[in-house]
């Protein structure tokens, strides 16, 4: 099963870098491992987003939301975000699940805000 992430570009992480930080991390990498879609981020943001994929160990496949954005909290600030987030799961039309990384702004509604 792979997840799919988009990373807002004000994020200021780009895909690679953030890979990087989530296989680094043991408590990460026994989830998942992540790696670059090889195309960015399709029918999502014309503005130049990128995708990462996270490939999900077969046996933990049922990953809580809540831990999932936990794991993705943590790979952020080893990438070196510093800012408040936004992290909100959206269900395409095709069934699939699309985790959406954004900057974090007071008073927006929806999604869960991460600090």
């Amino acid at each position: 099963m792979a997840f799919q992430l988009v990373l807002d570009p004000d994020l200021g992480v780009g895909a690679g870098r953030f890979a990087a930080a989530w296989n680094e991390r043991p408590a990460c990498r026994q989830q998942a491992t992540a790696q670059v879609a090889a195309d960015a981020a399709k029918g999502y943001d014309p503005l130049g987003a990128e995708m990462v994929l996270l490939i999900a160990v077969p046996l933990l496949v049922n990953l809580a939301s809540n831990a999932l954005y936990d794991l993705i909290k943590e790979a952020l600030l080893g990438a070196g975000v510093r800012r408040r987030t936004r992290i909100v799961s959206e269900r395409r039309p095709d069934g699939s699940e699309l985790i959406v990384v954004t900057v974090g702004e007071e008073g927006r509604p929806g999604g869960l805000v991460v600090e």
